[in-house]
């Protein structure tokens, strides 16, 4: 059901949220050059825009949760919802991942099993093409 995929959404959105916090923390322990690798461009660029999306996120779970609430239609808002921020869990995991370096994938860290959870977003509640061809039938519409 439709419903469901805020739900997935909001998953989504927690998860990339917990990616930035790992990252933030070991990126302004970690030193190269004398500097927190998250001074250096390359690291925090790409996490501004994760940031950037996850403020997305919150916005387009708020609103298909108020729909809903509303009694007003929702499906392609859900799908549109659960599409965005179930991908934008891989993404930032993945940041995360890279953030931590060759420690972003031992056990030790935890940071290294949330590709595999954010990976699980994208296919439970309808797979991300499976959303994309919701909603890209509401431009036949």
């Amino acid at each position: 059901m439709s419903v469901g995929r805020i739900l997935v959404g909001a998953t989504g959105l927690g998860l990339a949220r917990r990616a930035i916090d790992l990252a933030k923390s070991f990126g302004r322990d970690r030193k190269v050059f004398g500097k927190s690798i998250l001074e250096h461009q390359g690291l925090s660029f790409p996490l501004a825009d994760i940031l950037t999306k996850i403020h997305a996120a919150e916005l387009m779970v708020r609103n298909a949760a108020t729909l809903v609430d509303e009694g007003r239609p929702f499906r392609n808002e859900t799908g549109m919802t659960k599409l965005f921020a179930s991908e934008l869990a891989v993404e930032a995991a993945l940041k995360a991942i890279q953030v931590h370096g060759a420690y972003g994938v031992f056990e030790e860290y935890p940071v290294s099993g949330l590709l595999g959870e954010a990976k699980v977003l994208e296919i439970v509640e309808g797979t991300s093409e499976i959303q994309r061809l919701v909603i890209a039938r509401e431009l036949l519409d």
